[in-house]
Formats: C-alpha cells, sequence, structure tokens
C-alpha cells in the first residue's frame, strides 16, 4: 500500500501539459485553370491531363530546418512548401501564432486497413510563427512523439513568404491516362507515390456525383463520345484500335473549377 501511495503521489506531482491541438487536417486541391480549346491525337497510355496538387496556403521557407526528435529527424530544405495547418495553442504567447507543417505519412494498402495504419502514423512536424511576423521561431511534433516533443519548442527564426494555392511539390499531382477504346484511368500522386483513386469523390459536367478510377465515355448519336473528368470535359472521336490512337477535342473553359482532395483519400 506504501509503494502505491508513493506511485500515486508522484503521479499526481508531475505536471500534465496541456498540448496544442490540431483543429482540421488540411486537404490538398486540384485547380483547373482556364484554358483554350483545342483538338489533338492522343495514343493508349499516354498521360493525357496532369493537375499539380496545391494547398489552400502555405509558406515556402527561405533557410532549411532539421530538428532530431528521439530516433526520428525532420529536414526541411530552404524553398520547400509546408501547409498552413490550423492549431490552438494553450501557452500564453500563441494567440496570434500561425503554423505550417508537413503532411502526413502516405498510405498505401488495404483501404479496410486505413484505420489501423493511420493511427501509428497521425502525426506531423510543424514549424511556427508565434507572433505573426513573418518568421518561423518555434517547432513541434503534432499528434505524435514524447509529450515534451509536442510542445513548441525555440527554433533560430527563419524567414517565409506566405502564398494562396501554392503547389505541394512535384511528386503530388492528380493525372488522367488514355487506357484505349473509350476508357480513362485516373490516379493520384502524394509525395511519388501512387495513390487509388476510387475513394475520391468527384462532381462531372452535368453536376452528378461518383467514385470512380476509370471512366468511360457516353457514345453519342453521331457515333462520338463524350467524356466527363472531374474539371474537365471533352469528345473522343477517330478510334483506331489498331493504330491504339484516338482523336479528342475540347471546348474552351473560362473559369477555375477548384476541386478538394480531402486527405483522408490519400
Amino acid at each position: 500500500m506504501m509503494i502505491v501511495g508513493l506511485l500515486l503521489a508522484a503521479q499526481a506531482a508531475t505536471p500534465v501539459l496541456a498540448e496544442p491541438k490540431l483543429l482540421e487536417v488540411e486537404s490538398r486541391f486540384a485547380v483547373v485553370e482556364p484554358h483554350e480549346g483545342g483538338t489533338r491525337t492522343i495514343l493508349t497510355g499516354e498521360m493525357i491531363l496532369e493537375i499539380p496538387m496545391r494547398w489552400r496556403q502555405g509558406a515556402t521557407l527561405a533557410g532549411p530546418v532539421s530538428r532530431q526528435f528521439g530516433k526520428r529527424s525532420f529536414a526541411v530544405a530552404a524553398g520547400d512548401v509546408l501547409a498552413r495547418t490550423q492549431v490552438t495553442y494553450p501557452q500564453p504567447g500563441f494567440e496570434q501564432a500561425m503554423t505550417f507543417c508537413l503532411p502526413r505519412a502516405t498510405y498505401v494498402g488495404n483501404p479496410l486497413s486505413r484505420a489501423v495504419w493511420r493511427s501509428t502514423t497521425d502525426g506531423q512536424f510543424c514549424v511556427i510563427d508565434r507572433d505573426n511576423d513573418g518568421s518561423v521561431d518555434h517547432s513541434m511534433l503534432l499528434n505524435t512523439g514524447e509529450p515534451a516533443e509536442r510542445q513548441p519548442q525555440p527554433l533560430a527564426a527563419i524567414r517565409y513568404t506566405l502564398e494562396a494555392g501554392p503547389k505541394v511539390g512535384p511528386g503530388d499531382r492528380f493525372k488522367v491516362h488514355y487506357n484505349g477504346g473509350a476508357n480513362f484511368q485516373l490516379s493520384m500522386e502524394q509525395g511519388g507515390t501512387e495513390q487509388p483513386f476510387a475513394f475520391f469523390r468527384y462532381e462531372d459536367a452535368r453536376g452528378r456525383h461518383g467514385f470512380a478510377s476509370t471512366i468511360k465515355g457516353h457514345k453519342q448519336p453521331d457515333g462520338t463520345f463524350l467524356v466527363e473528368l472531374p474539371g474537365r470535359s471533352f469528345v473522343l472521336s477517330e478510334v483506331d484500335k489498331a493504330a491504339r490512337t484516338a482523336r479528342i477535342s475540347w471546348q474552351p473553359v473560362t473559369e477555375t473549377s477548384v476541386i478538394p482532395v480531402p486527405d483522408e483519400v490519400l
């Protein structure tokens, strides 16, 4: 009983620090910008559409950051983009803080295992601009690591540029490949890793919603095929199965289309 009492007393004497809280995991966005109409021949297997993924807001660091947390190390190079992330801080002095984080780890595997896998990877490295003066001056781990690592730690100040809609990185993109016939394959990359697309909800040109990783053109009375993709549509014609080619044409687009890609899709 005496030992139990001592343990309880020691536990009670150890302060439990309130931690910063993540309010929302940032989504990526595929932005289809206005473009002119046109027509061209495509080949089976060819990537016919590539759209870079973007953050709503992001910070581009003017210098590198490197931090060690136990056996884990995190490095951000000068010029890398970190997503602005909504975090609340119980610590005094962080009322005006802006937080910028690396994305969560990429999920690869059976979708049914996603929840279990995510529970072990639901953490991010973040840098903080404590007083909103254009320089990050603290860093921390969010939702991972030891208690002390989840508290803001001082960092040598590094200037950054805040930008609306910056590209996530060269390995983050939405792609469409021509599969031959009237078939097209949709795919997503995060950090250069291919992701399944079948759980992504999109809206087609007619305002209909659906989930798909493959798209098939709708045959028209004139024998052509109407192909509706997220943010874009075009007409497929002159399908030559022997030559493995086809002709596509598209109308000009005058308005920007923004397609959100929630983090859990990736």
